[in-house]
């Protein structure tokens, strides 16, 4: 989805290797949702979820990618986004659940800065990583996290790596390689 809407919305495309570096890394992750036989099990609803967080995601990625390369100083949109991007946010969370917002933050404050400040120094590197490099490129290796995750299910919770988590991380690897060599 980010590589269309990079090359309608930026006019960015990608080489051919580029694209199947892409499709190995896309085919490894969406082949995760599949593992231990899930094929058919998964509700619509969930899968309708699915659907709609990845099409936000695209659509914040590209936004960001677009924005971060007007802006001119990369530092500069990260700075206005961490400060304007709360207001909405935060205002939801103050309308819809106020005590147990500030409860949350008061019970667990390392967790709450400590989450806050992973997060927002990953994304800062994204967008980053976008004003220099093409968007989907930039998001196919993002979305390998999906991979670490595995293993540290596999490692941290006793989770089976299994068949097909091994097949996703070949994919997933061989995806990157390309990518790298033929970008």
């Amino acid at each position: 989805m980010v590589v269309l809407g990079a090359a309608l919305l930026a006019g960015e495309y990608l080489s051919s290797g580029a694209m199947i570096g892409i499709g190995l890394v896309s085919a490894g992750l969406i082949s995760i949702t599949f593992a231990g036989g899930a094929i058919g099990k998964i509700p619509r609803a969930a899968l309708g979820w699915g659907l709609i967080t990845s099409v936000l995601i695209a659509a914040y990625t590209v936004a960001d990618g677009i924005g971060v390369r007007a802006a001119g100083n990369p530092f500069s949109y990260i700075v206005w986004l961490f400060v304007l991007e709360p207001i909405p946010i935060g205002t939801w969370l103050l309308l819809r659940d106020r005590a147990g917002w500030f409860g949350y933050m008061r019970a667990k404050p390392g967790k709450v800065s400590l989450g806050a400040l992973a997060a927002a120094t990953a994304y800062a590197m994204v967008i980053y990583a976008m004003g220099v490099a093409p968007m989907a490129l930039v998001s196919s290796l993002r979305e390998t996290s999906v991979i670490f995750a595995a293993l540290i299910g596999t490692l941290l919770f006793r989770e089976p790596f299994g068949r097909q988590r091994i097949i996703a991380a070949i994919l997933v690897c061989f995806g990157v390689v390309l990518i790298k060599i033929l970008s």
